[in-house]
């Protein structure tokens, strides 16, 4: 018997409170993680790279920060 036919079975003695509980966080684990999954459900391999253009950091980002020019003295 698979892992899903196993479920349906537990699935079908539990009260209907419980059952609406079991709902709302199957719900919420699809809303997020729907982006990390393809069509047939397969995990997507990140890609080295694919975040590229999507950050950036400041040209002064290793300046001294005005708030410390008094500890750094």
């Amino acid at each position: 018997m698979s892992i899903k036919e196993q479920l349906i079975n537990d699935i079908k003695l539990l009260p209907e409170n419980i059952l609406l509980d079991i709902s709302d966080i199957i719900k919420e684990y699809i809303a997020l993680n729907s982006r990390q999954f393809n069509d047939i459900g397969e995990k997507r391999r990140q890609m080295f790279g694919c975040m590229k253009g999507k950050m950036w950091v400041s040209d002064d980002f290793d300046a001294p920060l005005d708030d410390f020019k008094e500890y750094m003295e």
